[in-house]
């Protein structure tokens, strides 16, 4: 029923809300437009991060962002909006593996823009290598492995180690 939610929350921005909770209630619409109009979830989620919001409502609506962009095809726009949110979560290293991840994930659509994720892809690397078991950055780490014709038995325990130690979501 996201439509009927995203109507409320549009109410709600007309009411108005305080100003320290507009960016909450933007990225609560965005979110519930994300399953029916992609492209308004994208202008609110743009707003969202513009304002004043928590860090972990921030990596929220960075995360939602990014893969509605990415599942537009507009994969440089996705990249854009990681990148420009690492300094905002760099405050919360529990956040940075899946963000580096989620950018090594977005790239990996689009050639052009793989290079991007580079830097990001080696620091996850040596995390695991130097025994880092954040399940994204294992499931980011495994992938590359496989593209990069790596050993299977490698890629295969980082995968599953990352399918093990991820929480279970609807």
């Amino acid at each position: 029923a996201g439509d009927a939610v995203a109507t409320y929350l549009r109410r709600a921005l007309e009411e108005p809300p305080p100003p320290g909770r507009r960016a909450d209630v933007l990225l609560d619409l965005g979110s519930a437009e994300c399953q029916f109009d992609p492209p308004a979830a994208v202008a609110h989620l743009r707003e969202a991060l513009a304002g004043s919001i928590a860090v972990e409502r921030r990596f929220q609506a960075t995360m939602l962002l990014a893969g509605v962009l990415g599942h537009l095809g507009r994969v440089s726009e996705a990249a854009d909006v990681v990148e420009e949110q690492f300094g905002a979560l760099a405050a919360r290293p529990d956040l940075r593996g899946a963000t580096e991840a989620a950018l090594a994930n977005i790239t990996r659509i689009d050639p052009t823009t793989r290079r991007r994720a580079d830097a990001a892809i080696a620091r996850m690397r040596a995390r695991v290598d130097e025994g880092d078991r954040d399940p994204p950055v294992l499931g980011a780490v495994a992938a590359e492995l496989g593209m990069a014709g790596e050993p299977a038995d490698t890629m295969s325990d980082l995968a599953e180690g990352a399918v093990l130690g991820m929480a279970p979501t609807a």
